[in-house]
């Protein structure tokens, strides 16, 4: 059996987790004309019957998120009908006096769910489903539960009890590990790393004590203070770096296969984004995109024909044994006739701010210029990757192939370069109508990819630079959020390794490397 356990946590984590849920969700065919499904539903959910006795798919996901501080989950109904959203709630008297209640006003179902509700209903009143679809609001939506088609299981969604208005638990690695500690009822990973990044990295831990062997793919969505993105005394931006490197080490450790995600709020318009209207401040937005790429280039763990396993793409993109991490890029959508032209439009989510990452790894690394543009220049080297195609017709497949052949720039990539081609992806009513093409497509043809690639090394090698501040100047922080000294050495140490083992095939010196006399400044 292929079955895949998912664990999402945070908000962005779960907007993502929404998206990726309706995009299975519409892989669902129905009735005896309906053509077979080309993915094998039970990897991803576990069929069972719901309170009238239906059949019925919920997925294999465990959700976290905050009740009301952080994120409220809005409404929810489980496979069995039972109200679970966070309203739902009975509070139990802790004794038997006069007790005086108060309770706030309950969430109202979303826009988007009434009009399901009432397409349900009476589908014949719908004269022209193209027009009169359910659609979203963007401006409506508060929740990412408002736009959600699946039922989930009871036991699927797990709040966290909210922090007083004054708490912060961003960058906080003790505080996030005893949550944990205090709740230990879950399983799986994509996850917000500044709110929950010690949280997964203690599940994962109780995870693996149980379960040595199991592939884990991790997606975990870095805080957005890349370093040389922000003052380098501003103490909060210190503390949520330092927690993004402790999540990278943990992650390094724990999970088979790490692919970091950089926050949306440090991504930059570009060509990649020329087919879109898209709002780089919109949640709903920038999660669509995300969960889009994540759900193609992990596609091929659901297809019914040639399908691959998990622990098959996490041995190919890590087949050195020491490059434990990968970068995700994708092209959405993809329009243009020659693949030479769409080269142009990849956009790499794992390295957004490249430059600027570089430029201190130079500065405070001692790196002369040359080596440094000389990262730049590597970063289409290749040690594997994975493409995966979607929706591509004949003659874009030919010019996608003689693209590929001619874009080898390592022998290594000979060995461990693979592509999968799939339909394209579909659009369900709930994704965001960005597409300047089409109001809202039924189906878009897309490019999602998986390298393992020199370019994470400056990454790495910049967090180690953070990290190495926080033994000096930055020693104030370490001590409030609870950590030793030897912690911060040992982390610093294990982020130079991993600068190490991402260097290109010719050798970039690191930090970790001791420099000439014809080297210094």
């Amino acid at each position: 059996m292929r079955e895949i356990l998912y664990f999402q946590a945070g908000t962005f984590a779960n907007f993502v987790g929404t998206h990726f849920w309706n995009a299975q969700e519409s892989y669902f065919t129905y009735g005896e004309d309906a053509p077979e499904a080309f993915v094998d539903h039970d990897v991803s959910f576990r069929e069972g019957l719901n309170e009238r006795g239906e059949s019925t798919f919920c997925p294999r996901v465990l959700l976290f998120d905050r009740k009301y501080f952080v994120a409220n989950f809005g409404p929810q109904t489980d496979v069995y009908g039972e109200d679970c959203s966070a309203d739902a709630e009975e509070v139990t008297a802790p004794w038997n006096g006069e007790v005086v209640e108060y309770r706030s006003d309950p969430i109202s179902r979303s826009d988007y769910h009434s009009q399901l509700d009432a397409q349900e209903q009476d589908n014949a009143r719908i004269a022209n489903e193209e027009e009169e679809a359910p659609t979203v609001k963007e401006s409506k939506v508060r929740y990412w539960s408002d736009y959600s088609r699946v039922f989930f299981h009871s036991r699927s969604i797990h709040r966290l009890p909210d922090l007083p208005e004054w708490g912060d638990m961003d960058g906080d690695w003790v505080a996030g590990a005893e949550t944990w500690q205090k709740y230990d009822d879950g399983i799986q990973v994509i996850n917000d790393a500044a709110a929950f990044g010690s949280f997964t990295a203690s599940f994962l831990t109780r995870f693996r004590d149980d379960f040595t062997k199991l592939s884990c793919l991790s997606f975990p969505i870095l805080s957005g203070c890349v370093p040389g993105r922000f003052d380098v005394d501003d103490a909060k931006s210190v503390k949520k770096a330092l927690n993004d490197a402790l999540l990278l080490q943990g992650l390094s450790e724990l999970s088979a296969l790490t692919v970091p995600i950089q926050s949306p709020t440090i991504w930059s318009q570009g060509s990649w984004s020329d087919g879109l209207d898209l709002s780089l401040s919109s949640i709903y937005q920038t999660s669509a995109i995300l969960s889009t790429h994540l759900e193609s280039v992990t596609l091929p763990t659901r297809l019914k024909k040639n399908p691959t396993d998990l622990s098959s793409i996490v041995a190919a993109l890590s087949w050195r044994n020491d490059t434990l991490f990968a970068t995700l890029q994708g092209v959405l959508p993809v329009s243009e006739p020659s693949f030479g032209d769409v080269e142009k439009k990849f956009y790499d989510f794992s390295t957004a701010g490249l430059d600027t990452t570089t430029r201190v790894v130079r500065q405070q690394l001692l790196l002369p210029a040359s080596i440094s543009t000389k990262v730049l220049q590597d970063v289409k080297s290749v040690y594997a990757r994975l493409d995966v195609t979607r929706g591509f017709t004949e003659p874009e497949m030919s010019s996608y192939t003689t693209w590929l052949e001619n874009t080898r720039p390592t022998p290594y990539s000979t060995q461990v370069s693979a592509s999968v081609h799939a339909p394209a992806i579909n659009v369900p009513t709930s994704y965001p109508r960005f597409f300047r093409s089409d109001l809202h497509p039924q189906s878009v043809k897309g490019l999602g990819t998986l390298y393992s690639t020199p370019s994470l090394a400056p990454l790495f090698g910049a967090y180690a630079s953070v990290v190495k501040d926080c033994l000096g100047r930055h020693a104030d922080v370490v001590n409030r959020m609870g950590l030793e000294a030897d912690d911060i050495k040992e982390l610093r140490d294990t982020l130079w390794a991993l600068e190490d083992a991402y260097q290109s095939e010719e050798g970039i010196p690191s930090e970790s490397e001791e420099l000439g006399e014809d080297e210094e400044f």
